[in-house]
């Protein structure tokens, strides 16, 4: 433990000290990119599975008697790369599938080649790990046993929730875009009654240039998002329904749709427009 904090230590210093030297703006954000990396590895050290799992309420999981059908329409609904697999219930984890391996199937039955498809047969391992279990120790299990899936259970079996490897990579190295997240460009609606639907990575200084307010302080300077600074106003991941009030400009941010890791759209109100229309 002491080697690794030394090392951190050394890393942080030599990221400020070329900060110091090096004036480009190109340098700048490496340097605090790096900055980044080197606090997410020091957060994640203190987080334990169940702070960076997916919620049971929030897990996709295909029932091993679903047809080959019924899993491609889950999947279009809700697009993932893996998605775990239960038995009797969700507390009856008995696996996981990837999607490519689903393609594969279903290229398979088109062509012929394959006269039935039974899920058991394209089903992967998964670990099963306790809530407590550090986020690191994690990480390495994961790469050990060569699983892209841990499934979190309590003391009595029964399922908390699930973490991919990505997701615990992104606690380190930030966010992760991959061929199933949105390429749609983000978005910004004005609505009749002056209110905004806003993407989360909608970017901060158009939105504030478009709003003719600024809200931005030193603290979140280096925020590039909509969905970032509300995040950083909160001080954590905001749940939906939640109301996040930012007092100095008398905005309110609506969290209308997110995910542990995310916010990905929100409603913003002008509180002193809507003042004005009441008065």
């Amino acid at each position: 433990m002491k080697n690794i904090i030394s090392n951190i230590k050394i890393a942080l210093n030599y990221i400020m000290k070329r900060s110091l030297n090096n004036e480009s703006k190109k340098d700048k954000l490496a340097s605090i990119n790096e900055t980044e990396m080197i606090n997410n590895v020091i957060k994640a050290r203190g987080l334990n599975a169940d702070d960076v799992m997916v919620p049971r309420a929030d897990m996709v999981c295909l029932a091993k008697n679903f047809s080959l059908e019924t899993i491609i329409e889950t999947i279009n609904k809700a697009p993932h790369t893996r998605y775990a697999v239960s038995g009797e219930d969700t507390d009856d984890i008995l696996g996981m599938i990837h999607i490519k391996d689903v393609l594969t199937a279903f290229s398979k039955i088109s062509n012929g080649e394959a006269k039935k498809f039974d899920i058991k047969d394209i089903i992967r391992p998964v670990i099963f790990v306790a809530p407590s279990m550090g986020a690191m120790d994690l990480l390495l299990s994961l790469r050990v046993e060569g699983v892209h899936l841990a499934i979190v259970v309590d003391e009595h079996g029964g399922t908390d929730g699930q973490i991919n490897l990505e997701d615990l990579v992104e606690e380190v190295i930030g966010d992760i875009r991959d061929e199933l997240d949105s390429s749609i460009e983000p978005t910004c609606e004005t609505m009749p009654d002056g209110s905004y639907i806003v993407d989360g990575r909608y970017d901060l200084e158009e939105l504030q240039a478009l709003m003719d307010i600024v809200w931005q302080d030193n603290n979140t300077e280096d925020i590039d998002t909509v969905g970032g600074f509300v995040m950083a106003l909160a001080g954590r991941m905001p749940i939906v329904g939640e109301v996040i009030q930012h007092e100095p400009t008398q905005l309110e941010f609506h969290i209308t749709d997110a995910d542990p890791r995310r916010i990905s759209r929100l409603r913003i109100v002008n509180k002193k427009i809507e003042y004005t229309k009441n008065k």
